[in-house]
């Protein structure tokens, strides 16, 4: 597998975490997107849209940027994990590249059209 192709699905997973862990920890709105048909119990599926606060993720930048670094690795495979240039450069790009607004996008679908597309 092409060095690129793992690169665009750390990106992904990443994000896909970084977006679980934001709705865990309540720091996205959810609301009830309007529908023709009651929803009732409390196992009914309902729409929803993904709204992040700009505050958040002004906040998620900050501690993005105040990451403090472990030393570098003292081998040049990943006998001892992840290499810190990689991550740094992973790092590097959810503070400063991510396009959060696309993602919010791709979560929230537009009316009823179902669940967003991962």
């Amino acid at each position: 597998m092409s060095r690129s192709i793992l690169y665009q699905r750390s990106f992904r997973n990443l994000a896909f975490a970084i977006i679980a862990f934001l709705l865990c920890h309540g720091l996205t709105s959810l609301s009830n997107a309007q529908s023709n048909t009651p929803q009732t119990g409390k196992d009914t599926i309902r729409p929803f849209k993904v709204k992040l606060p700009e505050k958040d993720l002004v906040d998620l930048r900050r501690r993005i940027a105040a990451t403090r670094w472990p030393d570098k690795e003292t081998v040049a495979d990943q006998s001892q994990g992840v290499q810190l240039a990689r991550l740094q450069e992973l790092v590097r790009y959810w503070g400063t590249d991510y396009d959060w607004c696309k993602a919010e996008a791709s979560l929230s679908p537009p009316g009823d059209m179902g669940p967003a597309r991962l």
